[in-house]
């Protein structure tokens, strides 16, 4: 193949708006509905939350199209339609058909002091480069202003709301009074409207399997569900603003949902986590300054650079909860940093910074020579909202992800940190702070203990079997694989009889001597000093909390061999609150599983005798009446197993051990939901609810057997 010619020839010179079009992902992050044309959207929603942020309009309407298209309308003050000096263009052509134009260049953001996301005059411009049909509608001074865009370029099509009608390019708009209602206009006296149709030619198709099972290609579309659930973070962080969200995609459903929070962000915080609190939500707002050196573009778009005092609002709400996960959501200006950035390392900093000293000087919280905390331990079950707002925040990339800042890191530090402060010292929250202290004074003591079990807890061959519990029965194969599992059983009786009838290549035995500590209630130090969870802990062999590594686990599953009766119950949801609460992974990789033991054994008699193993009382009553209508006699009496030693070894072969026959349930995530609520109300400290479920669950008991 020849090599072309390369020369001057060669260098193409691209209209901004082409370029757009040409290089996508790289304005929008990618050429995907559930991405750049989301992100499209996004940057025009952005721009009427913008609006807000400087105190214009207290509603957004959002409403997608059965066409395919979507609009956003806001209460703003309207982009300016008048005639800019320097170019000759109407503002709403300057500002949406031109890379680099914008209203917040100048010093203090411009016409957005109040802070806003937009920056670079490029996101809503990019929006209108990749839709075919672009329709702006602004109310201002009484009249109506009207314009639309093919493919970025301004002018006029032929036929309303029809992306394909014919189009003559025209930078005019069409002005004319005001044709709304007297009260729509006293409701939203000014504003901007935007309705887009994406040109699906840029999009990658997605696709699908129509009803004739044929898998063919649809245009990329919004992701409603995943704007819908931003729109609605938003409502949290902008207290004030209503979010109308329509979905008209099926014209038969209309769907509309309205978002309206007065919380703020600690409303927001129980929306991020499923974990239990341990507290109530804590809240600080505070505002800053600092002065940074920047480029300052003066009316006519000359750059120069000079010092500029910057004003920070800030707004951060955080809560400790019962677990070991951190989770953290921070906003700059409405914008979701899921990145992080400066914003993010100056709370942290603020929390490590108090809360260790006030551990390492407050009296009795350490014990003698004793590791104090490391940030590690203050971000353990730490669930947090960071929300600043300032003119001009550099972030990186298009996409907004991260902020780069760096003076917000030093002044979040203070700014937080002296609030924190000054409310771990009130003597009027003693009991909140008295719970941060001990859960990350836990979490320090886990992760040290987590040290010296680091070596037991990755061994995985038979070899090491002389180092684990004396309780444990090994299987010749282990190690994530091998097809092997550990089976809990409950009681030393029940480990005896299955140890003579399990396969003793694949099949473990750990038992455990009754009911284990509630790992729900009890404190992680606790539960890791208790002798039966720390040896479940080290036969697994993966570690635990953060540090449970499924792949480092000696067997391929865990099974909950717990008797048929109500005590095995209560056992079985013990066991699955403590891997919930240490080895989540366990669960949600769906290798736990719990043992169906049988309740009764049913014996015929006749020429064909038959053995009937039953699960509960229910199924014992359609067995007896099955066996009648085929008038089959049951031998008497009908056995009934007191626990799992009880049975024969061929009876626990067929009913618990055998893979060909037995059955298992495996555990999930609402499983385990279920166990730890269930734990919480039983043996919670709430005596309330647990007062209300019992009246309410009385018709379900026999009275007769309650002494």
């Amino acid at each position: 193949m020849a090599t072309p010619e390369y020369d001057a020839n060669s260098i193409q010179k691209l209209d901004p708006i082409d370029h757009i079009r040409k290089r996508l992902p790289m304005y929008l992050g990618d050429n995907t509905g559930e991405g750049g044309l989301s992100t499209a959207l996004r940057e025009i929603i952005d721009n009427s939350q913008d609006e807000f942020l400087n105190g214009h309009g207290k509603k957004i309407t959002i409403t997608f199209f059965a066409d395919g298209s979507a609009e956003v309308q806001d209460q703003g003050r309207g982009i300016p339609t008048g005639i800019n000096k320097a170019t000759g263009e109407n503002g709403i052509v300057l500002a949406l058909a031109n890379v680099g134009a914008g209203g917040k260049f100048g010093v203090e953001g411009g016409g957005y002091g109040g802070g806003s996301g937009g920056l670079n005059g490029v996101g809503t411009t990019a929006s209108n480069a990749i839709s075919q049909r672009f329709d702006v509608t602004v109310y201002q001074n009484g009249k109506e202003h009207k314009i639309s865009f093919c493919q970025g370029k301004p002018g006029k099509f032929a036929v309303a709301d029809d992306p394909f009608s014919k189009f003559s390019p025209s930078k005019d708009l069409v002005v004319k009074p005001d044709p709304r209602t007297a009260k729509e206009k006293k409701e939203r006296p000014t504003g901007t409207t935007i309705r887009m149709w994406a040109d699906s030619d840029l999009f990658m198709p997605v696709e699908v399997v129509n009803e004739k099972g044929e898998t063919v290609d649809v245009p990329a579309s919004f992701d409603v569900e995943t704007l819908k659930f931003r729109m609605k973070s938003t409502a949290f962080l902008l207290p004030g603003l209503c979010i109308e969200f329509n979905d008209f995609r099926d014209p038969n459903n209309h769907i509309v949902d309205v978002f309206e929070f007065d919380g703020g962000i600690a409303e927001m915080l129980e929306t991020i986590t499923h974990e239990q609190p341990l507290m109530k939500p804590v809240r600080f707002t505070s505002e800053g300054n600092f002065t940074e050196k920047a480029a300052i573009a003066d009316s006519n778009g000359k750059i120069t650079t000079g010092m500029v005092d910057r004003h920070v609002d800030i707004d951060v709400a955080f809560e400790y909860v019962n677990g070991y996960d951190t989770v953290m959501k921070s906003f700059v200006n409405i914008i979701n940093t899921k990145n992080g950035g400066t914003h993010e390392s100056g709370f942290y900093r603020a929390m490590s910074r108090i809360i260790i000293d006030n551990i390492k000087n407050g009296r009795g919280l350490l014990k003698a020579k004793e590791e104090p905390p490391i940030l590690e331990d203050i971000k353990d079950g730490l669930v947090s909202i960071v929300s600043i707002k300032f003119p001009e925040p550099q972030f990186t990339g298009q996409e907004k992800s991260s902020l780069g800042t760096t003076a917000i890191t030093s002044l979040l530090s203070q700014e937080v940190g002296n609030k924190l402060k000054a409310f771990l010292d009130d003597k009027k929250n003693a009991a909140t702070a008295k719970i941060i202290y001990t859960k990350v004074i836990e979490a320090s003591r886990v992760r040290l203990a987590q040290r010296q079990l680091k070596e037991v807890a990755r061994r995985k061959t038979a070899l090491d079997t002389a180092s684990m519990p004396s309780k444990l029965t090994d299987c010749e194969y282990v190690g994530v694989g091998s097809d092997s599992e550990l089976l809990i059983v409950e009681g030393d009786s029940a480990g005896g009889q299955m140890k003579l009838a399990r396969d003793s290549g694949h099949q473990a035995l750990l038992p455990i001597r009754g009911k284990i500590l509630n790992a729900q209630k009890a404190s992680l130090s606790d539960a890791l000093a208790n002798k039966e969870i720390s040896e479940i802990i080290q036969v697994i062999g993966a570690g635990m909390g953060k540090a449970f590594d499924p792949d480092l686990m000696r067997y391929d599953r865990v099974v909950i061999a717990a008797d048929a009766d109500v005590d095995g119950s209560h056992i079985r949801t013990l066991l699955i609150a403590l891997f919930s609460r240490l080895m989540r992974p366990l669960i949600t990789e769906g290798r736990l599983y719990t043992a169906v033991p049988p309740l009764y054994v049913v014996k015929t008699l006749g020429k064909n005798p038959e053995t009937i193993y039953v699960q509960n009382d229910e199924e014992l009553v359609k067995i007896q009446k099955k066996l009648a209508a085929e008038k089959k006699q049951i031998r008497m009496p009908i056995g009934r197993f007191k626990g799992l030693g009880e049975m024969q070894d061929d009876e626990l072969w067929d009913t618990t051990l055998d893979p060909a026959k037995r059955t298992l349930r495996r555990i999930t995530m609402n499983d385990a939901d279920k166990a730890e609520g269930m734990i919480e109300l039983a043996m919670g400290h709430d005596v309330a609810p647990r007062k209300t479920w019992i009246i309410n669950s009385s018709d379900r008991f026999d009275r007769s057997v309650i002494g």
